[in-house]
């Protein structure tokens, strides 16, 4: 139940599922293009919940971003932002079978996708509150032992079911800093 939802996204094989699963929606609104080119044709919006999700790793200067998103949430409005993790569980297993040399090092996905930042848990509860954001929530989610590429064979071929997937997202709550996404829900620091 909302008054407006609003999508905006700069991939136009994204925008186009969305426009084809909203097409009877008219209480849903979908701009193709980067946040930044029209976080000002929002500033007279009310936004209740604003959703970034993986995205802070691709944008360029996530601080300034943040700052950018300022403008637009009041005192009520709840900031969603979630990320990869670079303390995930298939990234620190990683590096204790010498795979590799960093947690930090960023990966062929990570280069092939263009990302620009790497984040933690404590690194990224940092960066929003030097934005000047208060987090209300924090915790990771879907503790996964490969990567995508191995997860997807695994599927693939049969190897892991639906159910073993879906005991990796509960798995979260016994290794709460090591699931592969990290995530906030934040609020403006009063």
């Amino acid at each position: 139940n909302f008054e407006k939802f609003v999508v905006v996204e700069p991939s136009q094989a994204f925008i186009s599922k969305a426009k084809r699963d909203a097409k009877n929606a008219h209480n849903i609104v979908l701009v193709n293009d980067f946040f930044e080119n029209v976080a000002d044709c929002f500033k007279d919006e009310d936004f209740d919940f604003i959703i970034f999700s993986n995205l802070l790793h691709e944008v360029p200067d996530p601080c300034d971003f943040l700052l950018q998103i300022k403008k637009l949430l009041s005192k009520s409005t709840v900031l969603y932002i979630n990320v990869t993790n670079s303390e995930s569980f298939h990234k620190l297993w990683a590096y204790e079978s010498g795979l590799i040399k960093s947690i930090n090092e960023p990966s062929e996905s990570f280069k092939k996708l263009q990302q620009t930042s790497i984040f933690n848990m404590s690194s990224l509860i940092k960066m929003v509150n030097d934005a000047g954001f208060c987090v209300v929530e924090k915790g990771s989610y879907f503790i996964k032992p490969f990567n995508h590429e191995k997860m997807f064979l695994l599927m693939r071929d049969g190897l892991i079911s639906e159910e073993l997937l879906d005991g990796l997202y509960r798995m979260a709550k016994y290794f709460p800093k090591n699931g592969a996404e990290i995530y906030l829900t934040c609020k403006l620091a009063q």
